[in-house]
């Protein structure tokens, strides 16, 4: 960006060159005006530096010269003088980069929308827990036996009271034959009612009520993340039945042997789109920004993009850091709107006998979940923020449930790199 200053003057982004060592005068400093095609002028600044710095100037409109000459002749170095507005720090520091390029592109200031626009959705209804015989009976593939168990007022507690032993009992009452797949499937569905694992349906916008895993719930990111926008949880060791009925189930059946044992994924990311309003100027900013920025470097608070930095690491968060970093984190002990993906596998096929993960070899081509993926809207609480190194039990020791679900994720996966694996659980 260039300004109109005094007559004849511009105001540019530039580098200060104090690493070249000729000089025009006693503190005539040669300087590059950025995309100025390596145009030069001079610029008195009598600061003692040995790196080039970037700085805002103030340059004759015609009157730069070729970096490729011996300079301005002596006597028109006034005719090539340019003045110093704001020296902003060594080249290749990554906060005075991004403040020349912003400056440079004009896309400065960048204030967040005040607090009083924020418009925030209330979080919403979870899941009232309402428990009927219909949905049990479709999860379990026995669906077209719904209309049978209407009709003679059953419910899932007059399911768990029936006697379906070998002689048939109260199987014929219904069409079932004794010893079919069929009688077999409500057998252990009376099995699992007597136990109480019901389902819970969704109603019109309810959320699942997944706080319960508050314990199995963990997120994995870098020391210094202060948005956690995703977690992850495992259930192991879960009857194939009752995996149908757990926080992710619902309309399909595992099937198989009642003694095997699956193991339940949960992939939960935050909900942000549920909080903020459509059309609201939250919405619009986070449509022109895209997504959070994150480097190496630190960029100040005091510069208005509520740049955070941490361990030498900072971003500049898509939303108000009040939200991205609060409210809208999947920060330990809150419970957090969610969307959850829920996998479920076949134990067997992930851990060996001993827990260990499988290796890349033996596991190949049996990453397939059983059943088809839920898609839910959830509620979680993470109870766990952790690191990669963490996981991967660099740093200090990991629990057991940590560490077994390093070693499911190293099954199901055939990754060994902690970054690697979690990004193969998010992608």
């Amino acid at each position: 960006m260039a300004t109109k200053g005094e007559a004849g003057m511009v105001t540019r982004v530039a580098i200060l060159r104090f690493e070249d060592r000729n000089r025009y005068g006693q503190h005539g400093i040669p300087t590059t005006v950025l995309f100025g095609g390596g145009k030069l002028c001079v610029v008195q600044c009598k600061s003692p530096h040995k790196r080039n710095h970037w700085a805002k100037v103030r340059v004759p409109a015609s009157g730069l010269f070729d970096g490729g000459r011996a300079g301005p002749k002596v006597g028109d170095e006034a005719a090539h003088r340019g003045e110093l507005v704001d020296l902003w720090g060594p080249v290749g520091e990554y906060k005075n980069e991004l403040r020349a390029y912003q400056w440079h592109f004009n896309i400065l200031p960048c204030k967040y929308p005040a607090p009083s626009t924020w418009a925030l959705c209330p979080e919403g209804p979870v899941c009232s827990g309402v428990q009927e015989l219909g949905a049990l009976l479709q999860g379990h593939g026995l669906g077209r036996y719904a209309k049978a168990f209407q009709d003679e007022e059953m419910d899932v507690d007059a399911l768990a009271a029936m006697d379906l032993g070998s002689g048939g009992g109260d199987l014929d009452g219904f069409g079932m034959v004794p010893g079919s797949p069929e009688a077999a499937a409500l057998t252990r569905l009376a099995d699992l009612a007597r136990r109480g694992a019901k389902p819970q349906r969704l109603g019109q916008g309810e959320r699942r009520d997944c706080t319960g895993l508050g314990g199995l719930t963990f997120s994995v990111d870098n020391a210094s993340t202060l948005d956690v926008d995703d977690a992850l949880s495992f259930e192991f060791d879960l009857d194939p039945d009752a995996a149908n009925c757990g926080p992710g189930g619902g309309g399909h059946s595992l099937g198989g042997p009642a003694a095997k044992k699956v193991v339940r994924l949960g992939v939960h990311i935050a909900d942000v789109a549920s909080r903020v309003p459509c059309g609201s100027p939250l919405y619009a900013w986070a449509r022109e920004r895209i997504s959070s920025a994150y480097h190496g470097g630190v960029l100040g608070a005091d510069d208005g993009e509520g740049g955070e930095e941490k361990d030498g690491h900072g971003s500049v968060p898509m939303l108000p850091p009040d939200l991205a970093h609060g409210a809208l984190s999947l920060n330990p002990g809150e419970p957090r709107n969610a969307v959850t993906l829920w996998l479920t596998f076949d134990q067997d096929r992930v851990l060996a006998a001993d827990g260990a993960s499988k290796g890349p070899d033996e596991f190949k081509g049996l990453t397939a979940p059983l059943g088809p993926p839920q898609l839910e809207r959830t509620r979680v609480v993470n109870g766990l923020k952790t690191t990669y190194e963490h996981l991967g039990g660099s740093q200090g020791a990991t629990s057991k449930y940590l560490a077994r679900c390093r070693q499911a994720l190293q099954g199901l996966s055939g990754c060994d790199d902690p970054q690697d694996l979690i990004a193969w659980a998010m992608v």
